[in-house]
């Protein structure tokens, strides 16, 4: 079977200084409710600098929220970059509860996005993503890599594909971003470039995949590109 190409393209490179039920179902009576729910509260809060942090991270919502994601697991409704271990995800009434295998590693910038996939009661779902960055040691500094994961064929944007970049050099570390609905991604926060002779440092490799087994591997038969 041929397999499908396509580009992972538009890329740049920019320092900018500056309780559970048995049964669930939607609750009757009074009005009926069509608003999204939103996250209200963080824990770590965004941009904190929290050298010690061994706890979880919390997303705190403005009402209950189900078991039930949209689309694949729970686990898979959270992205934490740098991947440092395995996400432990758990729901509590109004909350979204995330543990890494092994805690977080001192002296890292991590970048935690939660999916729109999270849905109220009423299965109303989030709009947008929500993404908190917080220190477990440096200041977080804003760089960013950015870019367009599109088909060869049809020229559209390939929406949810797991973006993984690589230093060349040093930190072996993987850092991950989903693309949206129109292919887009961007890696926040990644570890800023020394200057050396003028000229950036830091140079990272990347691979767009289609994760089709949801195994968290890059297999060959799934579609990829870099």
């Amino acid at each position: 079977m041929p397999r499908r190409s396509f580009n992972v393209a538009g890329l740049t490179m920019a320092l900018v200084w500056g309780a559970a039920c048995a049964q669930q179902g939607s609750p009757r009576g009074g009005p009926e409710d069509r608003r999204p729910p939103v996250v209200v509260s963080t824990t770590p809060d965004t941009f904190a600098i929290v050298p010690d942090f061994n706890g979880a991270i919390r997303f705190e919502f403005d009402e209950r929220i189900s078991e039930q994601v949209s689309g694949g697991t729970l686990d898979e409704a959270v992205v934490v970059s740098p991947r440092t271990g395995d996400l432990r995800v758990r729901h509590e009434r109004r909350s979204i509860v995330i543990e890494v295998d092994g805690g977080f590693e001192p002296d890292r910038v991590y970048r935690v996005t939660l999916l729109p996939v999270i849905r109220d009661l009423f299965s109303n779902q989030m709009i947008d993503a929500f993404e908190i960055v917080f220190s477990t040691g440096p200041t977080p500094v804003p760089t960013t890599i950015a870019g367009i994961v599109w088909d060869r064929i049809t020229g559209e944007g390939m929406a949810d594909y797991e973006v993984r970049a690589v230093a060349t050099e040093g930190d072996p570390s993987v850092h991950v971003a989903m693309t949206d609905a129109g292919g887009v991604f961007a890696l926040r926060y990644l570890p800023s470039p020394m200057e050396q002779g003028g000229r950036p440092a830091g140079r990272f490799r990347l691979v767009a995949f289609e994760d089709r087994n949801r195994d968290g591997i890059v297999d060959p038969m799934e579609v990829q590109g870099s």
